[in-house]
C-alpha cells in the first residue's frame, strides 16, 4: 500500500456526510453516480429501509480505533487482524493484530453506522506496518495474499449470505500489471497503457463509471444476482511510481449507505 495522509479527500461522488451524521432515513431518487465538476449524492431508491443488517459484532475486548469526525466527534471500531500468506520466507511469523495502538483515523463515520462496522487490517511484512479497511460486521475472510513486490488481495464475504462479498487489491511494485490495470480501469489510459507495452485486459461489465478526479474512477459492475448492486473505486498514479488499486463491494440494494462509508473510507484513507 501506499504511504498514508493524514487529511481526509472529500472526493466520491457516493455519499458524503458532513460531521459523525445519522444517514437520512429515505430518498426520493435512485442511486447515481456524479460528475466530477459538481458531486452527486448516491442516494436509496424510494421506499427502501436504510436498516442496516449486519453479520455478528465483534466483542470490544480486541484492538480498537478511533475515528475523528470533522465536528470533533470520536467513534471508536473494533479491528479484526487477518491472517495473510506471504511470497517472502519469514523466521517468525508476522503478528496478525497490530502490535501497537493504531493511531486516530480522520473520517465521517455516519454514527448510525457504527455497529454494523468493523474495521478489517491485515499485516504487510514490513515493521508490523498494516493495510486497515471497513468492511461489515462478522465477515470471513476467503483470501488474503502479499506478494513479494508488495501486492495485495483480499477477499472477504458474508457467513450468511454468499452474494455479499468484497475484495480489495493493489499492484504493488509490479509496473507492468499496474499499466496494464490501469488501462483496463480508466478508459482514456488505453492508447498510454498500450504504448508502454501492456495493453489492457478485457474490461469487467461496467454498467457506469465516473471519474472523480484525475487519480480516482467510480463505478458499478452488473450484478447476476437481483436485489444487489457491486461498486467499486479504483485508484492510481502514474509517472516515476506507478501503481494501481481497487475495492469492489457486493451488498443487497438496500445497503447502499453501508457500502457507500466502506468505498470512501477506502479512497479517503487505504489508498492514500
Amino acid at each position: 500500500m501506499r504511504s498514508r495522509i493524514s487529511s481526509i479527500i472529500p472526493l466520491l461522488p457516493i455519499l458524503l456526510v458532513t460531521g459523525c451524521a445519522t444517514q437520512p432515513a429515505n430518498s426520493s431518487t435512485p442511486a447515481q453516480h456524479a460528475t466530477p465538476s459538481k458531486a452527486k449524492k448516491f442516494s436509496l431508491p424510494s421506499g427502501k429501509k436504510t436498516k442496516v443488517q449486519s453479520d455478528k459484532k465483534p466483542t470490544s475486548s480486541g484492538p480498537t480505533v478511533s475515528i475523528i469526525c470533522d465536528d470533533g466527534k470520536s467513534l471508536s471500531l473494533p479491528v479484526v487482524g487477518i491472517k495473510a500468506t506471504y511470497g517472502v520466507s519469514y523466521a517468525t511469523a508476522p503478528p496478525v493484530n497490530p502490535v501497537n495502538p493504531l493511531p486516530p483515523v480522520h473520517f465521517n463515520l455516519p454514527s448510525n453506522q457504527v455497529d454494523a462496522l468493523t474495521a478489517y487490517w491485515v499485516n504487510e511484512g514490513y515493521k508490523n506496518q498494516g493495510t486497515l479497511f471497513l468492511g461489515p460486521n462478522g465477515w470471513t475472510p476467503t483470501s488474503a495474499t502479499v506478494g513479494a513486490d508488495g501486492s495485495e488481495q483480499f477477499t472477504l464475504h458474508s457467513p450468511s449470505d454468499s452474494h455479499q462479498n468484497m475484495t480489495l487489491a493493489d499492484d504493488g511494485g509490479c509496473q507492468a500489471c499496474g499499466i496494464r490495470d490501469i488501462g483496463t480501469y480508466f478508459p482514456d489510459q488505453k492508447q498510454w497503457a498500450s504504448e508502454k507495452g501492456y495493453p489492457p485486459l478485457s474490461p469487467p461489465a461496467f454498467t457506469s463509471m465516473s471519474r472523480i478526479n484525475q487519480n480516482t474512477m467510480a463505478y458499478s459492475l452488473q450484478s447476476p444476482n437481483p436485489g444487489y448492486e457491486t461498486n467499486g473505486i479504483a485508484y492510481m498514479a502514474q509517472g516515476e511510481n506507478i501503481f494501481f488499486g481497487r475495492e469492489e463491494i457486493s451488498l443487497p440494494t438496500s445497503q447502499h449507505s453501508l457500502e457507500t462509508t466502506i468505498l470512501n473510507f477506502y479512497t479517503a484513507y487505504t489508498v492514500q
